[in-house]
């Protein structure tokens, strides 16, 4: 860039919001320097000095400068256009050296483009560019917009005619181009350089290319059409295969492709459709009839595939080879051919599968990017599956606008059809007779709601049926009946999951293997690796025509059983290693397969077999906890416990304990030790003692933590253990041993509970539990807490924290958190504790956890009241005490009445901080209630705060009124919920 008349800023400051970009270059410039050699850089100052006058007389605002060219903003349309006559006028009147002629042609759009540091971006710059890029010296060109924004205003002289729609280079949607028309200047130019109109190549008489005109807008695949185009320019690759299943983009991502590849090959860009060909031994034939080979050549006896590679020996020329998966061998064969034969010729297949020829290269087409189920309407048209329904809907139907009413129900569409172009035009194309949401509500029967496309389109590409048909008509036997049977499986599977669901009586499993990489050629299966991992899966569209044809075989029963009896075994496998050194291992497996596990209770609870769904939710039973699905474990357990048939005794006990264990584990104990009290029955009357040692254990944590019976819950926590050293089961002698040591914490003995719980946290180390590892760490860090060792609390979170990440777990890393919110809120680092708790309270609230969830409530209300915000503090504080509520946690409900009386006592209400309080104490002595050591001290300060109140009849009143209250009362009260007492 020359430095005369330019600022010495790095970038220039850019005007924001609507601008108009202009693009200007010296037509024949190379020309031109070889024919005034040094003089052109004369030339060039001229030329230079001449524009930047105008544009400064206009408001443009130079953006760069490279060579004879120049980008330019402007903030108005009509000042571009008056800049841009006058420049043409000034270099026509020009008198330059030697006697030359300079033409400029200039290119104008108007859009809304980024301002980054190094200057505008976005699709709006390429579109100028490319406008300028077709036009001929002395040419102006105005995209439709510019022109709709000047058209009642343009200079004196000056008029607009009409260039029609054109395709231009790297700009995915046509654009109407008009033309300046200025009085006493040249207005008849050739053809616009366009894709649409290039002048005639070197083929013959013919045009370069044979590429259809699109009567549709081309959408999104911005990524896809970079990658495919640099693969195609690499010298090291000649054949570049589309793949993917029917209906995915392949043919419009090929020619989309090829167009913009035209000036790449001197000898053109040829599309070969096999679509409608039947023939295998017409695919030479009709290869060489496309690019014009003549007929008589052909009917000379020599064989076509001869002619048709001399022809094309010396030429440099793109070959598309379109829907080739009926013809495969035979287009292989003609394409391994050309490419040995004639140095110069590139080709783009589609197929549904590879050709399989040597150098070939092969590029999986990727569904449309979709949104994310709770993606803000204003966000919709980030996600290019949404612009394409957005697109044909509005083709289909000219008033339809996506709304936020109607938004969810786009997302629903594109995400139920997996992002498939096809289904996606299919369902827009209904907007002419169905709402979004009725589209949505009838995705379940998508082939027959899907129909009715072009009528002009191929025949399997009228409807979502037929284009699946077409695809299942070209498997084999063996390739179909798997292609059915993998239908049961959901979420994907593994090559394992698909041996074992085809074995046969005998437990011999099926030679699968070959048959499933059939199916991935055929990109009817897709395969994702994990982390070394193969797994497979099918979009759901796919899969949904797959379980069809498998109900119409009779045969969906046999291995939908078959599928969950699978998946049982896996279960009870992995159960005992959730506590082993392959805890990882088994966690992150259980996770790949959840979606089959869910589509496992699904059938079984459905087909009422009542053992086989109380094995599969006791054996996920431990997965579902520590992975934090608890809100979907509480509903799975209580559907296998509330079927018609009950299970048999081992079962039912089973998934008892584990139903109450969630809920004493969340604090919830309205009813819940019950189930716990059944399976102890259970157990003791057939003998289980694992069972029973299980249920001693969560039965003395309820006992110990909710109704601080500390004696007793000793006494089951210890026999506990003691059950579990005969069984030799160190991991249960380590999970009852924790819990005892937070027993004699409660009782004051910390040194002997820290002991304990240190000794809980080796064995857990020993055994390669890193989840308990974490947990066992966590609560140590509440320990120390407790007690006010700050530093050794924050040193036992942290380390249960980065445990956390080794088994990616979120459940005790959300505990962490809000240790370290605890430790940070009680060493007066408020805005550190509000981060830890905010971030907690996501993860606890998600996974339904009340009683943590109401505790870290509790804990922001203080950091609200310390930042003066009153009104939060008391709304905090009363949601926190709606959770204990809700879990019937006795004792945090006396201590929340507590602090709530001490706001109220903060904030002046000395009667209401009066009643409150009152009502805590009765309760808390009628109900013999024990709080922790911790929270025994934080509520002998609060009474002792309110009762510094003066002594008045009103005080004495207010609190002999609250020590009267029932609890609901008292809650209701506090809650708001009744103004009086």
């Amino acid at each position: 860039m020359d430095s005369d008349n330019r600022s010495e800023l790095p970038f220039p400051v850019l005007p924001e919001g609507t601008v108009t970009f202009m693009f200007t270059d010296i037509e024949g410039s190379t020309e031109l320097v070889k024919q005034l050699e040094d003089q052109y850089a004369n030339l060039l100052t001229d030329q230079r000095r001449i524009l930047r006058e105008i544009f400064f007389r206009w408001n443009g605002q130079e953006v760069d400068t490279q060579g004879d060219s120049f980008f330019v903003s402007f903030p108005r349309a009509t000042e571009a256009v008056a800049a841009a006559v006058e420049i043409q006028h000034a270099l026509a009147e020009h008198t330059w050296s030697e006697d030359v002629e300079v033409r400029l042609r200039i290119g104008l759009h108007t859009g809304e483009p980024l301002v980054a540091e190094e200057g505008y971006v976005g699709i709006d710059v390429h579109r100028a560019a490319r406008i300028g890029n077709v036009g001929y010296g002395g040419q102006v060109l105005l995209s439709e917009t510019t022109a709709a924004l000047v058209v009642d205003e343009l200079p004196e002289g000056v008029s607009l005619i009409d260039l029609g729609q054109h395709r231009l280079k790297d700009v995915h949607r046509p654009e109407r181009i008009r033309q300046l028309v200025i009085e006493g200047l040249p207005a008849e130019f050739p053809p616009l350089l366009s894709l649409e109109t290039l002048p005639p190549g070197v083929v013959g008489d013919q045009p370069r290319h044979n590429l259809p005109s699109e009567l549709t807008p081309f959408i999104g695949r911005e990524e896809e059409l970079v990658t495919i185009s640099d693969l195609m320019q690499e010298h090291s690759h000649r054949i570049l295969t589309l793949v993917g299943v029917g209906g995915i983009g392949k043919t419009r991502l090929a020619l989309q492709t090829a167009a913009e590849l035209v000036d790449v090959y001197p000898d053109g860009v040829w599309l070969v459709e096999f679509a409608n060909l039947r023939d295998p031994d017409l695919v030479p034939q009709f290869a060489a009839l496309v690019l014009g080979v003549s007929s008589h050549e052909v009917t000379e006896g020599r064989d076509v595939g001869d002619i048709l590679t001399a022809y094309l020996s010396d030429k440099k020329l793109l070959m598309i080879f379109d829907n080739c998966e009926h013809l495969i061998k035979a287009c292989a064969g003609l394409a391994e051919n050309l490419l040995k034969e004639c140095p110069e010729v590139y080709l783009i297949a589609t197929s549904r599968e590879n050709l399989g020829i040597p150098g070939e290269k092969s590029f999986a087409v990727p569904s449309m990017a979709v949104p994310p189920e709770k993606t803000l309407s204003r966000d919709l048209e980030n996600f290019e599956a949404v612009r394409l329904f957005v697109d044909r809907a509005r083709a289909a139907l000219s008033s339809f606008r996506p709304t936020s009413s109607n938004s969810e129900s786009i997302i629903n569409i594109c995400r139920h059809l997996d992002g498939i172009p096809l289904a996606i035009e299919l369902a827009a194309a209904r907007v002419k007779i169905l709402t979004p949401e009725q589209i949505a509500n009838r995705l379940q029967d998508r082939f027959q709601l899907l129909a009715g496309g072009p009528r002009t389109a191929l025949p399997r590409h009228q409807t979502l049926k037929a284009t699946m048909d077409w695809s299942y008509s070209l498997l084999t036997e063996p390739e179909k009946n798997l292609f059915m049977q993998l239908s049961v499986f959901s979420g994907g599977w593994s090559l394992e999951d698909a041996e074992g669901l085809v074995q046969d009586d005998l437990g011999r499993r099926m030679d699968i293997l070959d048959t499933l990489s059939n199916l991935v050629d055929k990109s009817l299966v897709v395969v994702e690796r994990r982390r070394g991992l193969a797994r497979y899966g099918m979009l759901e569209t796919v899969r949904q025509f797959a379980i069809d044809k498998l109900s119409a075989s009779g045969d969906a029963d046999n291995f939908r059983q078959r599928h969950a009896n699978f998946f049982i075994k896996l279960a009870e496998e992995a159960d005992p290693r959730l506590r082993s050194f392959d805890q990882l291992k088994w966690l992150e497996l259980l996770g790949y397969e959840h979606d089959n596990f869910r589509a496992a209770l699904t059938w079984l609870i459905d087909s009422n077999q009542a053992d086989e769904a109380a094995r599969l939710v006791g054996a996920l039973g431990w997965f579902w906890f520590l992975r934090g699905f608890w809100k979907e474990a509480w509903k799975w357990l209580n559907k296998a416990l509330n079927m018609a048939a009950n299970p048999k005794p081992h079962w039912r006990a089973k998934a008892l304990f584990r139903t109450g264990g969630l809920e004493i584990i969340r604090g919830n104990l309205t009813g819940r030790t019950e189930l716990v009290e059944e399976a102890l029955d259970i157990c003791t009357d057939i003998g289980d003692e694992e069972g029973i040692a299980w249920c001693l254990n969560l039965l003395g944590q309820a006992i110990t933590f909710h109704k601080q019976d500390l004696d007793k819950g000793d006494a089951l926590l210890s026999k506990s253990i003691e059950l579990f050293r005969k069984l030799k089961d160190e991991w249960g002698v380590a999970w009852s041993t924790r819990y005892l040591g937070q027993i004699f914490e409660l009782q004051g003995d910390i040194e002997r509970s820290i002991n304990l719980q240190k000794e809980a946290l080796h064995r857990f180390e020993d055994l390669g539990d890193v989840w308990n590892v974490a947990h066992s760490l966590y609560l140590l860090g509440g320990t120390f807490r407790d007690h006010g060792d700050f530093d050794e609390a924050k040193t036992q979170y942290q380390e249960s924290f980065s445990k956390c990440k080794l088994v990616e777990d979120d459940v005790i890393a959300a505990h962490a958190l809000q240790g370290l919110g605890m430790v940070a809120l009680e060493t007066q680092h408020y805005r550190e504790a509000d981060e830890h708790l905010q971030n907690a309270l996501e993860v606890m609230q998600r996974i339904g956890d009340e009683n943590c969830a109401s505790r870290v409530l509790e804990s922001m209300s203080r950091v609200a009241q310390h930042n003066g915000d009153y009104d939060q503090a008391m709304k905090l504080l009363k949601q926190s005490l709606r959770g204990f509520r809700k879990i019937n946690r006795e004792d945090l409900i006396v201590l929340s009445l507590a602090r709530l009386a001490s706001l109220a006592n903060v904030l002046g209400c000395s009667r209401r901080a009066a009643c409150l309080i009152g009502a805590a104490e009765a309760y808390r002595n009628s109900s013999r209630i024990v709080l922790a050591p911790v929270h025994q001290k934080e509520y002998e300060g609060m009474m002792i705060d309110i009762r510094e109140l003066k002594r008045d009849e009103t005080f004495e009143q207010s609190f002999t009124e609250g020590f009267g209250m029932s609890l609901d009362d008292a809650i209701a009260y506090a809650l708001g919920e009744i103004d009086e007492i």
